[in-house]
């Protein structure tokens, strides 16, 4: 009954319906997206499964009852982010129609969600997406999402590095400042659109995923009559979901950069690299991982090469190695093949045995990055070495 009622409401209000696809950094766009929209109207965000039970209850049966015969409060803005083939999504672009879609990046990215791998039925769901919504909203970057686009009827504009993007990003710098008071980390990125350059600030947040995320969410603010000026002052109130290279202080007046699910092998790459840079530009003292295995819906050949990737990555931006798991022992061997000493080096059957190490080792200006896939409860190790004020 209540699901009756709320589609009734939806048919009522007919609120603006953002659909967010693709693999990297989709959950990051829609946060970011509703960041920036609802300061102007009321939003709602949520991953698409579930979204009408999340609405039904975010709403209020109450309201859902009085939304019937009088006027009340409801989302102008429904953001949600979605493979393309699950139920609620389907409900909802049956009721209201698409008013933006979003595509990030997808197929130069290696594939973590099951559902993508082995199949093109999703890339079709995705183009065929893309063709309902009134307008659309793709990464320019990312070769599969231009074919997309290619073949879109839909009006789109594109963002990216590119400097063919619409939208373009024409540079980003991540910070990182530990001291008396806390930590301070930030991405400051610019953008260029029709001539005009604007500045923004992800705070506590790193990443190309969250520059993308930040980027798209400020295309979708210019699709609904926001100023570009004013949707990057939105913007700074963006925070990254918990696994998405997020900056937090850490005990002994430490820095702690997580990446603790939803980790693709780009990602993984670019986290130790931030630690590097941070290292070589003086804002950490010494370069500490405590890293978990990075588990994948692929064989066994390609944990190896992967985590053998990673390891001559870490030999060149980590000072000083925790280990935990069983596949990291690819990451170990590489890490050494490419200089990293055996004393640097310390492995371990869980991650929270890790952490109680590290707990020990770690001195004040260190930088910490806590990184492995979600099985790896690599949660465990940020409760451990996480500063919890009083």
């Amino acid at each position: 009954m209540r699901r009756f009622l709320l589609k009734r409401l939806l048919k009522k209000y007919k609120p603006e319906l953002v659909a967010v696809f693709g693999v990297y950094g989709r959950e990051e766009a829609r946060e970011a997206i509703c960041t920036v929209l609802a300061p102007h109207a009321p939003a709602f965000s949520h991953k698409s499964e579930g979204t009408i039970g999340a609405l039904v209850k975010h709403t209020g049966f109450v309201n859902i009852i009085r939304g019937q015969f009088f006027s009340i409060s409801f989302p102008h803005f429904i953001v949600i982010d979605t493979i393309g083939a699950d139920s609620d999504f389907s409900i909802l672009k049956n009721i209201l129609p698409i008013g933006l879609a979003v595509v990030m990046p997808m197929g130069d990215i290696p594939i973590k969600n099951q559902v993508f791998a082995g199949s093109r039925e999703p890339l079709h769901l995705i183009k065929k997406a893309i063709e309902q919504a009134i307008d659309g909203l793709l990464v320019h970057d990312d070769e599969t999402v231009r074919e997309l686009s290619d073949r879109a009827h839909t009006r789109y504009r594109t963002f990216g590095f590119d400097e063919h993007a619409d939208l373009r990003i024409i540079s980003a710098k991540p910070q990182l400042s530990i001291h008396t008071s806390g930590v301070d980390g930030a991405t400051i990125f610019e953008v260029e659109f029709h001539n005009q350059k604007q500045k923004a600030v992800l705070k506590n947040t790193l990443g190309k995923r969250n520059i993308y995320a930040g980027v798209a969410a400020l295309g979708a603010a210019l699709r609904f009559g926001v100023e570009l000026t004013t949707a990057a002052q939105d913007l700074s109130a963006y925070i990254a979901p918990t696994h998405s290279l997020r900056i937090t202080e850490g005990i002994k007046r430490t820095a702690i950069l997580s990446h603790i699910g939803g980790v693709a092998p780009f990602s993984a790459r670019e986290a130790l690299e931030l630690m590097g840079f941070f290292r070589r530009d003086g804002q950490i003292k010494r370069s500490v991982a405590i890293i978990g295995d990075i588990i994948m819906h692929q064989d066994a050949e390609y944990f190896e090469g992967l985590h053998r990737a990673l390891g001559e990555f870490t030999a060149q931006n980590v000072d000083t190695l925790f280990l935990a798991g069983e596949r990291v022992v690819f990451l170990e061997d590489e890490a050494k093949k490419h200089g990293m000493p055996d004393e640097n080096i310390r492995r371990f059957d869980t991650v929270a045995e890790a952490a109680r190490e590290a707990q020990n080792f770690i001195a004040s200006h260190d930088g910490m990055l806590i990184m492995g896939s979600a099985p790896m409860r690599m949660e465990d190790a940020v409760r451990e070495l996480e500063f919890i004020s009083a």
